[in-house]
């Protein structure tokens, strides 16, 4: 659940708002690990510093899609208990057009993710749409049960049915369910030889 769901319009008094707003918290924090929506904005969210470089595992949440790259990433990488993650994350980075990825402390005392392609190492802000769009599905879909808004997001039609069918196949490993939305009509399409459920709104 990202943060902006915290945030009213303008400033309200009403004692029923605020106590949504501790609702809300509290069920953010309780739910942090095991649902994530990923919106259609996950690319406008994208600040060099502020979503790449990120405070080790804060204890009150994980920000935005930005943000959970980096400390998910920090414990897939490293932690024992995710070794089945992280075996299966590497097998779907070539989606993504990673050939690898690591996080690492930077100067400040933050964490960074560095991926490599083209056969370079970068900062991951630098690594173009279609990765940082493709990038937080996977990673998500290794991790909890995911509500993915415009799954088509950079990604070009002709890739629909690769990427479709390595969400499914992630999602089935862990027995979960996963819903996406798209406006392009090919992703309907690859769904629909897939095997998926499609409804057209």
């Amino acid at each position: 659940m990202n943060e902006d769901l915290l945030i009213t319009c303008e400033p309200v008094s009403d004692s029923k708002v605020k106590l949504a707003e501790r609702v809300l918290l509290k069920l953010r924090l309780k739910l942090k690990d095991k649902f994530y929506y990923i919106s259609g904005r996950r690319l406008s969210a994208w600040k060099y510093t502020y979503e790449t470089h990120v405070d080790l595992m804060p204890e009150t949440g994980i920000g935005t899609e930005g943000q959970f790259i980096a400390h998910h990433l920090s414990r897939i990488l490293t932690h024992p208990a995710f070794e089945t993650s992280r075996s299966a994350l590497r097998e779907c980075l070539k989606l993504a057009e990673i050939e690898d990825i690591r996080v690492g402390l930077v100067r400040s005392g933050r964490i960074a993710v560095y991926v490599k392609t083209g056969g370079l190492w970068t900062n991951i802000y630098n690594a173009g749409s279609y990765t940082k769009a493709v990038l937080p599905v996977l990673l998500q879909v290794l991790l909890a049960i995911v509500f993915v808004d415009d799954v088509d997001l950079a990604v070009p039609a002709c890739k629909a049915e690769d990427l479709l069918s390595t969400i499914a196949d992630l999602a089935r490993r862990r027995g979960l369910q996963v819903v996406v939305s798209a406006k392009e009509e090919g992703f309907a399409r690859a769904a629909e030889r897939l095997g998926m459920s499609a409804v057209a709104l």
